[in-house]
Parts: C-alpha cells; sequence; structure tokens
C-alpha cells in the first residue's frame, strides 16, 4: 500500500506561527490532563477530531474558535486524502502566525497519521510545533483488563498492517491489534464494521501461531463513567463471527498465562465488616501537570488516600489534594507480592475493611510494571472489596509524542529491561522496540541495566545502529532529555533508572502478496 506524499512548494512566511497537537482521551473531557487544557486555552484557533460530542462541546467552552474536521470525512473517500486536507487546514493558520492547537480523540500520536505530518511539515516550514502525550486506548485495555505488559512483554500492530507485512510472532508475549473492523479497507465508510472477510483473514494468520481453543477479548473503552468497558472473551476460531466494530481492539494473551483478565469478584468471605472500594489511580508520567481530571477527583474525593511515589514533590502536591494522603513506600521497596506482610497491601487492606473508599494513587501508569498493584487488587478482591484501575500516561506514550512515533504506521514491542536482558524474548528487528526502565539497577551487580541491555541487543543490531534514551521532565517547565546515541556507547550512556530505550526498525518488513490479495489491495 503506498503512501501519498504532501506538496512540498508552501513558500516560507516570514511570520512564524505555531502548531499544538494534544489528545483529549477517551473518559468525555475527563481525560484531558491540566498540561492539554493549557494549551488549549492559549491557542487563537482550535481544530476538533474528538470522537463524542461532549468533548467538543467542552473544547467549544474553553475560548479559541473552534473548527470540526469531521467534515474531512467522506464515504468511499480515500483515507489518506481525508488526512492531507486534515493537514492543510491545520497548518493553512499557522502559515499566518497564528498559535493553533488541534486536539485528536484519544493519545494524538497513536493511529493519528494526520497529527505526525502535520507536525513535521510545520517543523519542516519553520514553525514551531509540539506533540502532547495522552491517555490511549491501549492505556484503557491495560487498565480495564487489568493486564501488565511489561510481565512477558507486548507487541501491538495496527491488524491490516499486521497481515500484509507478516512479523515474527513471539506467543510468549501478549499482542494486541487496533481496527479489526476495518482491516484492508481504504476508504471512509459509515457502518460499525468495514470488514467482515478482513476479520476472517486475521483469523487464518493467528492460527498460524495460536490454537484453535485459545482465548482472545475483544475490547472497547467506554467514554461513561457509569459505563462498563466492552468486553468481549471468544476463542481465537470464533473470533471472526463476533460482534466488531472499527474501535474495537484485539487482545491476544500469551500462551500458557491463564490471567487474560481478572476473574468476577468473589463474594465477601467475612473478614471485613463491610465492603470497600479501591481505586488504583495513575499520576501518570510528567506529575500533576498530566493527572487526568477524572483519577484526580477520585484522589481528592477519597476516605482515605494512599501515595505510592518516587517523586517528594508529588506526594507534597497531592497531600494539598487530600488532607488524609499519607506515602507509602516507593517501588523495589516492597517486598514481593505474597511474600508476608506488605507495607503497602496491608494498611489499604485494613482501611477496606472499615468500608471506606480508598484511592492509591502510583507514578506512571498503574497496570505498567507494578506488581504490587495487581497484588493489592486481588487481595481486596479476595477480602469483598470492590476495585478498578485508572488509566494513566505511560512512559511510552510520553515517547510516541517526544520522537513523533507512531504505532501504526510500523508497529511497536514493548518490554522491560530486566526482564528482557533475562529471558532472551524474540525481538522483530523490522518492529520498533521500547524498553522501559533501561536504568534500573542490575540486580546481579547492582550496576545499571544498560550494561545487560546492551550484550542482549548488540546480538539483534549492529553497533552503529542509532538508539535514543529518553527521560521524562522534571516539571512542567523542563523539557524531557532525548540522547541519540550508537548502540555501542549505551553500556557507558548516563541513564536514569525511568529512562525509556528506543530502537529504530531496521528495514521494512516485506509485504506478503497473497494477504494482499486475500484482502483485495494492490502491491505498492
Amino acid at each position: 500500500m503506498s503512501r501519498r506524499g504532501h506538496d512540498p512548494g508552501h513558500r516560507r512566511v516570514s511570520t512564524r506561527g505555531s502548531l499544538d497537537v494534544v489528545g483529549t482521551g477517551f473518559r468525555l473531557a475527563g481525560h484531558v490532563t491540566p498540561e492539554t487544557r493549557s494549551r488549549i486555552r492559549a491557542a487563537e484557533r482550535v481544530f476538533d477530531l474528538c470522537a463524542d460530542p461532549v468533548t467538543s462541546a467542552w473544547l467549544q467552552e474553553q475560548g479559541p474558535p473552534v473548527e470540526s474536521l469531521h467534515d474531512a470525512y467522506a464515504p468511499g473517500r480515500h483515507r489518506l486524502d481525508t488526512y492531507e486536507e486534515m493537514v492543510e487546514r491545520m497548518l493553512a493558520p499557522v502559515r499566518e502566525g497564528r498559535r493553533v492547537c488541534a486536539a485528536f480523540y484519544g493519545h494524538p500520536g497513536v493511529f493519528v497519521h494526520p497529527a505526525h505530518a502535520a507536525v513535521r511539515r510545520a517543523r519542516a516550514e519553520g514553525h514551531a510545533a509540539c506533540m502532547l502525550p495522552g491517555i490511549s486506548a491501549e492505556d484503557c485495555l491495560f487498565a480495564d483488563l487489568e493486564v501488565d505488559p511489561t510481565r512477558h512483554g507486548c507487541a501491538n500492530f495496527e491488524a491490516t498492517d499486521f497481515i500484509v507485512r507478516p512479523r515474527s510472532v513471539d506467543v510468549r508475549s501478549a499482542l494486541v491489534l487496533w481496527q479489526v473492523g476495518g482491516i484492508g479497507v481504504l476508504t471512509y465508510q459509515r457502518a460499525s464494521l468495514w470488514s467482515r472477510q478482513g476479520l476472517r483473514v486475521l483469523v487464518e494468520v493467528l492460527s498460524r501461531h495460536y490454537p484453535a481453543d485459545h482465548r482472545v477479548v475483544l475490547y472497547e473503552a467506554s467514554p461513561f463513567p457509569i459505563v462498563p468497558p466492552t468486553i468481549l472473551r471468544v476463542r481465537l476460531d470464533a473470533l471472526a463471527g463476533s460482534a466488531v466494530t472499527l474501535g474495537t481492539t484485539l487482545y491476544v494473551p500469551p500462551l500458557g498465562d491463564d490471567r487474560e483478565a481478572p476473574a468476577e469478584p468473589p463474594a465477601p468471605d467475612g473478614r471485613s465488616t463491610a465492603a470497600g472500594t479501591l481505586v488504583v489511580a495513575g499520576i501518570g508520567h510528567g506529575g500533576a501537570d498530566r493527572v487526568t481530571p477524572y483519577a484526580l477527583s477520585w484522589m481528592r474525593h477519597a476516605d482515605r488516600l494512599f501515595v505510592h511515589s518516587e517523586d517528594a514533590d508529588t506526594v507534597h502536591w497531592l497531600r494539598t489534594v487530600n488532607a488524609s494522603a499519607t506515602p507509602v513506600p516507593a517501588p523495589g521497596d516492597d517486598p514481593s507480592p505474597g511474600a508476608g506482610s506488605s507495607p503497602i497491601v496491608d494498611p489499604v487492606l485494613a482501611t477496606l475493611g472499615t468500608g471506606r473508599t480508598v484511592c492509591v494513587a502510583v507514578d506512571g501508569h498503574p497496570a505498567v510494571g507494578m506488581p504490587v498493584v495487581r497484588e493489592l487488587v486481588r487481595r481486596a478482591r479476595a477480602a469483598g472489596h470492590r476495585a478498578q484501575l485508572l488509566p494513566a500516561i505511560s512512559a511510552a506514550d510520553c515517547l510516541y509524542a517526544e520522537l513523533g512515533v507512531d504505532p501504526g504506521a510500523s508497529g511497536c514491542q514493548l518490554v522491560a529491561a530486566g526482564q528482557f536482558a533475562a529471558d532472551g524474548h524474540r525481538v522483530d528487528t523490522a518492529t520498533p522496540l521500547i524498553v522501559l526502565r533501561a536504568g534500573a539497577p542490575d540486580p546481579s551487580t547492582g550496576g545499571s541495566m544498560t550494561g545487560p541491555l546492551s550484550r542482549r541487543l548488540s546480538a539483534l543490531y549492529p553497533p552503529a545502529h542509532r538508539v535514543a534514551l529518553v527521560e521524562g521532565a522534571d516539571g512542567p517547565a523542563d523539557a524531557p532529555r532525548v540522547e541519540w546515541i550508537p548502540l555501542a556507547d549505551l553500556p557507558a550512556a548516563r541513564a536514569a533508572p525511568g529512562a525509556t530505550l528506543y530502537l529504530p526498525a531496521m528495514g521494512e518488513a516485506a509485504m506478503d502478496e497473497d494477504a494482499l490479495r486475500q484482502l483485495g489491495l494492490a502491491l505498492g
């Protein structure tokens, strides 16, 4: 499938406008971070491509004039033509010297071709342009299904791309496939499902790697706090006939992992006098400026707030949000899940036992690389309490925005540094790789994980392959730190414990002509 280019002949102008591309998440306006809200309100012109009328109405109330981009879609029109129109409409006032903000639903850099194209083109023409991270559908999936992508690793792809550019599938890792309702369709349609045939082809491809009775999950985030997400668990051989829409995401658990999603909470077992409510809310990467309003509401109104953060400023701020805020040990100080008493789990369970609403605020995303959260939720439910996780902006979200990486373009593999260096999971070098906590201490030597990572990666990539170390900003006034280095220099690189390592793909996966023919697509 070819990508159509743009006209490079736009003249440079003497005035310099700017473009901020932001995401509104999935929970109406409840996922709009303070950072995003401030960019919207400071703009002279706002463009709207949100998924629901409530968020669009909220945008209208922020002050600047708002123009919807939804009318660029038309039945039968090639989506790349639609995206090109959107890019040019966003850039027109930028070229006039105006400050422009474009608001997309979800994360503006995840499967949003016009957002990335607009930022690249604006910078090429000499204008300031940036992208801010937002809550993606994957963030919601990890929270609602309570699956940790770092537990076994996780690969994600746009479903059509996964079929026509076959990848090396590691069935020991989780697999996330996006837009399974629109496989092989390049033009816009108004139907909820664009291609049942594409779904059948997907099942055929997955069946080469997974048994027919492997249970997969069809997921769709809910925009409403009182409406649960759509979660449908089916056997792989029943997937082709399942209820699917264009917004459905497919989660394929690792083979041999029975914990594809939490079991139904059991009835109270008598150990607590009353059922409490537990909400584990992510603070997100970036501190207070990236906490969603929905998460902040739970933090503010909980009967008791526990704070599980490595950042002293965040702990101090949350004490101003809720006077009951109590710090608990930071990640790494807590004993292994199930290993006797826990300074995190035990006080939370004791408070829940009095029937109170408890919120636990944690750095980053509560489902990503936080085994103590999984243990806390498991034990809370076993005691008869209600429990849920709220999504937050993850380290990967920040990387997508800062580096201009779109996992929809060539997929993405996500692993945790320690697990990846130790167990040798398969890596497809034609797919970008993200390694979380690349600077964390190596438990075997006490040094940085950059050493073991370098040894593992050097067997897969050439020494000159350029990689990026990305560290989040310390505060809203600071810029993230991005350092591009040859892989050979990684062992000596300065990397904070929470640094994220990004390895671009080497080349591009070849197209499968048989798959293209099955989907009715042309090669090229």
